[in-house]
């Protein structure tokens, strides 16, 4: 009603109708993804500048609660596979760096780079969270229970890859081993570029 961008679902086979999921009046949603067991959804309101994570229930009590929801900009929200942490991207700390913490919460904030991170995702198996620092892909290996713990992130590789800011533009293959990635092109149309077996790749260097 007040044309502030919201967020939508529809069945993949077209066999419904596209039925609005999420509306946070007076607040932008620019991305949302649901958790793995289907009862909640995770989304990022506001600006680059102004971005903030919420959350709510599809069913029962549906009040919007924050993740992070602060001062400073939050963004590119992903939760794991067991559906147990979350991370994102924050600047609260000056730069833009990666946090993990629990889901729904409460929990605290676990740094996950050091010298730059942006747009975090998982891996299937929940055991790596990869990031990017400009043009590095970085991975951190992590253990997510009973407690959070993480690695000193190692660099996988560097190159002239889009891989977004407020979103990844970028994802890992189930098995872990290749990313599917945007290269621009000088005069030309983006074209999306698949890396296979980036370690054996990187060996040979």
């Amino acid at each position: 009603p007040d044309g502030r961008s919201t967020l939508w679902w529809q069945p993949a086979d077209l066999s419904g109708a596209a039925e609005q999921l999420v509306s946070s009046p007076g607040k932008d949603i620019w991305e949302g993804e649901l958790t793995p067991d289907g009862k909640f959804v995770v989304y990022r309101t506001g600006s680059l500048g102004t971005a903030d994570i919420w959350y709510r229930r599809l069913s029962g009590d549906s009040v919007e609660k924050g993740i992070a929801a602060t001062k400073f900009t939050e963004n590119s929200p992903g939760v794991s596979p067991d559906g147990r942490w979350v991370a994102y991207s924050s600047d609260v700390s000056g730069s833009t760096q990666v946090y993990v913490q629990p889901f729904p919460g409460p929990g605290a904030q676990v740094p996950v780079s050091v010298t730059g991170g942006n747009v975090p995702v998982w891996s299937r198996d929940g055991r790596r969270l990869f990031f990017t620092n400009g043009s590095r892909m970085m991975a951190a290996s992590v253990v997510t229970g009973p407690s959070f713990s993480v690695t000193l992130p190692e660099l996988l590789f560097e190159g002239n890859y889009q891989t977004g800011t407020g979103h990844a533009s970028y994802d890992v293959t189930p098995d872990g081993k290749s990313f599917l990635m945007l290269r621009p092109v000088v005069g030309r149309s983006e074209e999306i570029v698949v890396i296979y077996n980036w370690a054996a790749v990187e060996a040979k260097k």
